[in-house]
């Protein structure tokens, strides 16, 4: 029993011992050591049983045990065990999934060339340009530049969103290939369009790290057959403007997004520029004269995989300030020349007591100013560009739009525009065919108009006239047949970019120019013209006018409505055994086997070129 009062004093001991270790103030360096154990736990500290006040014990007294009186002590309970709950395991959380690197950000783009209004006009010299903004529903690309190289697009899956606005996918299935046109003689060249690779698909699996790259053969880019040579190779741009052998080259991103190639050839020497910024190390080159057969335009071929948008050639080498201005026009979605846009177009067929001729493409309607008469149809039913039915033509006098509606058919020095339609003039008949001033002597308010007048018997004159305010500019065709009782198609052509400083204005009649005239820029500059509203307007007796359409773009007679008819056939009316939707099918039957059959030509002349090529490359390593 002696031994119970020992055992008491001892746990009275602990007790107050476990009480001055929790009032001292921790150790930091302890702390820190066992902050992330589970002894950290301050459940694991907490005494078991009635709390003991601190009051029981003075601070820093001497710790003494004293034995009660056996008789009246009780019997001690015996100690209470505390018990810690083992930590439960929890599984290690799953190492984040590692997301890939931010989009390499795009080159910045380059401000504004501080001499702006004294660079070049960026089409100046352009001998080559297509927008590729066709949909998948066309056959053809076309070519807005002068030399009409036109791109059978078969081979390729327009309608893409590209660079500026869309684009052509190449895949791999020959390229594109324009007709074949004689090559102006040059002195220098500058290639230029933007181009992007594709996305892998989600099935392709990526290529074993311990494998080396498939090889891919070298495609072509964008040059003239048998003339330069420009291609894709190894992941390089790689240029041969002379075909000599000698090379330049300049890696391409491989971010699958758009860049810009600019390759020049000027002064002896080929380089290559890739978003205005990359430079490659120019070489010693000077372009071949140009060969005596005409050269297809080829974008792609067999092996082509990539996107490509805004594709131009010069037929000059650019200054710093202009591959500038062509990148930024790129980096900013606009394009090079502005694609042709119909403004308006005034059909005619409207019914006989009406007061507004609508227009099809706009807003623009014209308001008849004294009655008109509704005739039978003068051009062609049905159109031939539109395909689109056509039965009647107004004999009008006075027609014009609203003066609040004006100011989207002004002469502009940095805008083109072709005003046609078609029209049938009477004896003693004359006045303006369209314009912005009504053509009076006394009137020397600025801006343009078509004016037609009878000489003698059938014959006459045709104008397209600019007023400057202080003088007149006029394209001025004589003894045409215009009042030989038959409808005739007008042209009027306005091009701002004919040269640096001056402009041009054609003049067609039945899809022949028939006269021009050279227009200063500088007299369009101040445009005082702006906001008077397009009229039309007769004297002596009224005249018929039929299919009118104002566009934006210097267009060709290829382009005209007249489109698809030759001149001699131009106001003929289709054969009566024939519907227009028998018509159409037939057409459309008839450009279908034509482009086939220049495809498959196409692809013969590469074979046989292929071969030629490789019987060459024989015997020139049995030479060797």
């Amino acid at each position: 029993m002696a031994l119970l009062p020992v055992l008491a004093i001892l746990v009275v001991v602990g007790v107050v011992v476990t009480i001055r270790l929790r009032d001292q103030p921790a150790d930091p360096e302890t702390l820190a050591a066992t902050a992330d154990t589970p002894a950290a736990n301050p459940a694991a500290y907490e005494p078991v049983g009635p709390p003991l006040e601190a009051s029981l014990v003075e601070e820093g007294a001497p710790v003494v045990a004293v034995d009660p009186p056996p008789a009246e002590s009780p019997e001690p309970e015996p100690p209470v065990i505390a018990i810690v709950p083992e930590p439960v395991a929890t599984p290690p959380e799953p190492a984040p999934k590692t997301k890939p690197g931010p989009e390499p950000k795009a080159p910045p783009i380059p401000p504004e060339p501080e001499n702006l209004a004294g660079t070049t006009p960026i089409f100046k010299g352009g001998i080559f340009y297509a927008a590729l903004d066709e949909d998948s529903s066309e056959w053809n690309a076309k070519d807005m530049s002068p030399g009409g190289r036109h791109l059978d697009i078969a081979n390729g899956l327009p309608g893409d969103l590209g660079r500026v606005g869309l684009a052509c996918r190449l895949r791999k299935e020959g390229g594109l290939i324009s007709e074949a046109t004689p090559l102006p003689k040059m002195t220098a060249m500058t290639i230029s369009f933007w181009i992007r690779r594709p996305e892998p698909m989600p099935d392709e699996e990526p290529p074993a790290k311990d494998k080396p790259a498939p090889t891919v053969p070298p495609v072509n880019l964008v040059s003239f057959k048998d003339y330069c040579d420009l291609r894709l190779d190894n992941n390089q741009v790689v240029a041969d403007l002379d075909r000599k052998g000698a090379e330049t080259r300049l890696d391409l991103p491989q971010d699958h997004r758009w860049h810009h190639v600019l390759v020049e050839n000027g002064e002896g020497t080929t380089s290559i520029w890739i978003d205005h910024r990359s430079h490659s190390k120019p070489i010693m080159e000077t372009l071949a004269p140009p060969p005596a057969e005409a050269v297809s335009l080829q974008i792609g071929d067999d092996g082509a995989d990539f996107y490509v948008d805004e594709v131009a050639i010069w037929d000059r080498k650019f200054t710093s300030d202009e591959r500038q201005i062509l990148y930024r026009l790129g980096r900013l979605d606009s394009p090079i020349l502005m694609p042709t846009k119909t403004i308006a177009y005034w059909g005619f067929d409207e019914k006989r007591n009406a007061r507004l001729f609508i227009d099809g493409a706009g807003k623009h309607a014209l308001g008849a100013y004294k009655s008109w008469r509704s005739v039978k149809g003068i051009s062609p039913n049905p159109i031939p560009l539109t395909l689109q039915g056509n039965s009647f033509a107004a004999e009008v006098w006075h027609v014009a739009e609203r003066p609040e509606n004006a100011g989207s058919f002004q002469m502009k020095p940095d805008v083109a525009f072709t005003y046609e339609g078609w029209v049938k003039l009477g004896a003693h008949s004359s006045g303006t065919l369209g314009g912005t001033i009504s053509g009076a002597t006394e009137d020397r308010t600025p801006g343009w108009l078509i004016a037609a007048r009878q000489e003698k018997s059938a014959k006459g004159l045709l104008a397209f006239i600019y007023e400057t305010g202080s003088g007149r500019v006029q394209a001025l065709g004589k003894e045409l047949p215009l009042y030989d009782g038959r409808a005739h198609h007008f042209a009027a052509v306005w091009n701002p970019m004919g040269s640096p400083t001056h402009g041009t204005m054609e003049l067609y009649l039945d899809n022949e120019i028939v006269a021009t005239a050279s227009l200063l820029l500088s007299d369009l500059g101040s445009d005082s013209s702006t906001g008077l509203p397009f009229r039309i307007v007769a004297k002596g007796a009224p005249i018929v006018l039929d299919e009118l359409r104002f566009s934006s773009g210097a267009l060709k007679p290829e382009s005209f409505l007249t489109a698809g008819l030759n001149a001699s056939n131009a106001t003929d009316p289709p054969t009566k055994e024939e519907t227009v939707m028998e018509r159409r099918n037939r057409e459309a039957m008839e450009r279908k086997a034509a482009q086939a059959a220049k495809r498959k030509k196409m692809k013969e002349e590469q074979a046989a070129a292929v071969a030629k090529r490789k019987q060459e490359e024989e015997e020139r390593r049995k030479r060797k």
